[in-house]
């Protein structure tokens, strides 16, 4: 009989950025940990909640480009919103109209359908 004792593929030498890669090292780690006790809700949850840092910790590191952008998002009296007020899907939005990541096409169906 095989014990599996890790899920999460953690070859993440390709990232170049040290804190991005702790970070996400962290969460593999501890979705591993939650997994293989069939927690299947809180497996899920801490997979969102790294997507979410992920997008968050390249957004900060764009910031300025970001804030640039003509597509940047407005709040309810047409001002530019604040950095901190921007949902994930806005981040998601222009991280992919910057060029910054790739367009996948898959994200806004399967993220809102595991978030709600």
């Amino acid at each position: 009989m095989e014990i599996h004792t890790q899920v999460t593929n953690k070859q993440i030498d390709f990232i170049n950025d040290v804190d991005l890669r702790k970070t996400l090292l962290e969460r593999l780690n501890e979705l591993d940990s939650i997994y293989l006790v069939n927690a299947s809700y809180s497996t899920l949850f801490v997979a969102i909640g790294a997507i979410e840092g992920i997008f968050r910790h390249i957004a900060s590191i764009y910031k300025s480009e970001i804030k640039r952008s003509q597509s940047y998002p407005k709040n309810s009296k047409g001002q530019n919103k604040t950095f901190s007020d921007l949902t994930i899907d806005e981040i998601y939005i222009e991280l992919k109209n910057l060029g910054i990541i790739p367009d996948i096409p898959e994200y806004g169906h399967m993220y809102h359908l595991f978030r709600n």
